[in-house]
C-alpha cells in the first residue's frame, strides 16, 4: 500500500497512515521518484508499505526500453 504523504485531516480519530493498494500493472507515479535514466533502462523508487512483512520496504521499479519502447520491466524490493 501506499504511505499517505497529504496533510492530517483535522477531523477525530487516528490519521491516516496508507493510501491505496499497489498496483503491479499500473503504477501512481505521484508516489515514485526517478533514481536512474538512461535511453536503455529507468528506474522508480517508492517507499511503501507490505502487509505480508508488515512493514515499510522500498520499492524499485526497473523499466527496460529498446527502441523507444518498452520492453520489460522488474519490481525489486528492499
Amino acid at each position: 500500500m501506499y504511505i499517505y504523504q497529504g496533510e492530517p485531516t483535522g477531523k477525530k480519530g487516528r490519521p491516516k497512515m496508507y493510501d491505496c493498494k499497489v498496483n503491479a500493472y499500473s503504477f501512481n507515479m505521484n508516489y515514485f521518484t526517478k533514481k536512474f535514466s538512461d535511453k536503455e533502462m529507468k528506474i522508480y523508487s517508492a517507499n511503501v508499505y507490505c502487509k505480508a512483512f508488515k512493514r515499510d520496504i522500498k520499492l524499485a521499479v526497473a523499466i527496460f526500453y529498446k527502441d523507444s519502447k518498452e520492453l520489460l520491466w522488474f519490481l525489486l524490493i528492499s
